[in-house]
C-alpha cells in the first residue's frame, strides 16, 4: 500500500488552506496555538518561545513566535493556527508596525489599571493593548502585550505601581 502525505490540506476553519508544520518554529507554534498557553522549546544554541494571542473570530488561533540566539530575540513570526494547521501566510518581524506617538504613556496607564484591577485592555490607534499583573514576581510587575490585529508587535515587563 502506498501512501502520499501532502504538506497542503484545505479544510480549515473559513475555506483557507493549510499546511501541517515542517520545522521546529511552526511545531512550537503549533503546540501554542493547541494548549493555549506559552511554550518554550531549546534546539542547539536557540531557545524557541510561542505566545498565545488568542482566537479569532474564525475559530483560528493567533500566535507568535520569538527565535533567541544568545539571549537576544533574532527573529518574530505571527502564525495563524487553524485546526492543527498552519494558515497560509504569515508576518515575520519585518511587518512591525512603528507604534504611535504617545502610546507609553498610554500603556504605563493600562499597566497601572491592570495592577489595580488584575488585567486591563485598551486601544490605541489602532493597536490593542493587553496587560495583567504577574503575581509571583515583584508585586508591581504586569506583564503588557501590544498587538495590531492578531499580530504581537511587542512584549514587555513594565511597574504597573509607579
Amino acid at each position: 500500500m502506498l501512501v502520499i502525505f501532502s504538506l497542503f490540506v484545505p479544510a480549515i476553519a473559513g475555506g483557507q488552506t493549510g499546511r501541517l508544520p515542517v520545522d521546529d518554529t511552526e511545531q512550537v507554534a503549533v503546540a501554542t496555538a493547541m494548549s493555549e498557553i506559552s511554550v518554550r522549546k531549546s534546539v542547539q544554541e536557540r531557545i524557541i518561545e510561542g505566545t498565545f494571542n488568542g482566537i479569532d473570530s474564525k475559530g483560528c488561533a493567533g500566535v507568535t513566535v520569538k527565535i533567541l540566539t544568545d539571549g537576544w530575540v533574532a527573529q518574530i513570526m505571527n502564525y495563524r493556527v487553524c485546526s492543527g494547521l498552519i494558515a497560509d501566510g504569515y508576518r515575520d518581524s519585518s511587518d512591525i508596525d512603528p507604534a504611535p506617538v504617545g502610546i507609553d504613556d498610554f500603556t504605563l496607564h493600562i499597566a497601572r489599571e491592570a495592577h489595580k484591577h488584575g488585567l486591563a485592555r485598551g486601544l490605541y490607534e489602532g493597536f490593542i493593548i493587553k496587560a495583567e499583573p504577574l503575581r509571583g514576581h515583584d508585586g508591581c510587575d504586569v506583564e503588557v502585550r501590544i498587538f495590531k490585529g492578531s499580530s504581537l508587535q511587542e512584549k514587555k515587563i513594565m511597574n504597573g505601581c509607579e
